[in-house]
């Protein structure tokens, strides 16, 4: 909703970030001829867009109760860890060269391309809310007379459109592993789901893929702990009573405008270096603050990095106010006359009332 300048709220198109699927995984089950001589599992990862797959991986196996243990209603972060645990320690009598011939068969017959298509029916359909997304899958029916495949949801409302895009998808699958395989794939599961770019990270998070978002102050730590050569200054904040910051509410992370207290040889050789010292005078330059540390009282202990390798250690009070941005001269002139107006409002009515008295004796006496 936005807020109009009567008052009145109208309702305006917002595109969130993480508004539809950009990721479609694909967990297949399957078993050859009904024998169950070999079975097998594959998982595969689709991006939007993408002309290569950001995961396809096979397992055959010839352990049909491992296979039978596994179901392609589990989540697609359980698959990763299923698959990697799996390669970690093989099972007895699993196959892997044939997992990698059956790999580069299906990708093959089987391109990225192929599912682009499935992510704009899916964007006409509700949004997925949940991590586990929208979750269908296709299982064999018992009866042989019936069609080759049933869809079995959560929301009987969702078998329109996402039940043709997954019977599309087990078609798909079922041909290229026939072909491979020269036989009868028999029983095929497979199940989808559509997963937001907010969901992938999640889980990469989660799977430890991806690594975790730093914080400002663990940033700035590890750049300074790349640096070799440090040089701590005694300096001072740069103080503006007026529009300026109180240090108890400086943070690691910001700005703040300090001076270099310390008048050595290698001070103003540092100094010079990055601009605080030019012509035999010392300016105030900007740092940003790595440290804080309360200490007695109300006094407070920042360090700030003004260079490379550099640092600057100032102690203040925390009511200490002090310059966190430049302040141009206009904005210097307006602040100190608005504080002459606001701190002295009698002073001018005094110099008005005197006026007016004045103009009033030089009248009486003309007359």
């Amino acid at each position: 909703m936005v807020e109009q300048a009567d008052g009145e709220q109208s309702e305006a198109e917002v595109t969130p970030l993480d508004a539809g699927p950009i990721y479609l995984y694909i967990k297949v089950k399957f078993y050859v001829d009904a024998s169950g001589a070999d079975g097998g599992l594959i998982f595969i990862c689709v991006e939007k867009g993408s002309d290569t797959f950001n995961f396809f991986r096979s397992i055959v196996e010839q352990a049909p109760a491992w296979v039978d243990g596994i179901s392609v209603q589990n989540t697609p972060e359980s698959f990763h860890n299923l698959f990697r645990n799996y390669f970690d320690s093989p099972k007895l009598g699993s196959m892997a060269y044939d997992a990698g011939r059956l790999d580069e068969a299906l990708q093959r017959k089987i391109v990225p391309i192929s599912f682009f298509s499935f992510f704009e029916t899916e964007e006409s359909t509700e949004p997925v809310d949940e991590l586990e997304g929208s979750d269908i899958s296709v299982q064999p029916e018992e009866s042989a007379e019936s069609e080759p495949f049933a869809v079995e949801t959560d929301d009987e409302s969702e078998t329109g459109v996402q039940a043709g895009v997954l019977a599309a998808i087990h078609s798909m699958i079922g041909a290229a592993l026939e072909d491979f395989y020269m036989k009868r794939i028999e029983p095929l599961e497979v199940n989808c789901v559509f997963y937001t770019q907010l969901q992938y990270d999640e889980m990469l998070e989660n799977l430890g893929l991806k690594p975790r978002v730093k914080t400002e102050e663990e940033k700035i730590r590890e750049e300074e702990a790349k640096e070799v050569f440090k040089l701590y200054l005694k300096g001072r904040f740069t103080i503006d009573p007026v529009t300026g910051t109180p240090v108890a509410q400086l943070n690691v992370g910001d700005l703040v405008f300090c001076e270099i207290a310390d008048r050595s040889e290698v001070a103003q050789s540092a100094a010079h270096s990055i601009g605080a010292y030019k012509r035999g005078l010392w300016l105030p330059i900007r740092g940003v603050i790595i440290e804080i540390t309360q200490t007695r009282e109300d006094h407070v202990r920042v360090r700030l990095k003004i260079g490379p390798g550099m640092f600057l250690d100032a102690l203040a009070f925390g009511s200490l106010r002090v310059r966190c941005k430049p302040m141009s001269i206009d904005s210097q002139i307006q602040e100190a006359t608005s504080q002459v107006v606001a701190a002295n409002p009698m002073s001018l009515m005094i110099g008005l009332v005197l006026i007016a008295g004045v103009v009033v004796v030089i009248v009486m006496a003309l007359q």
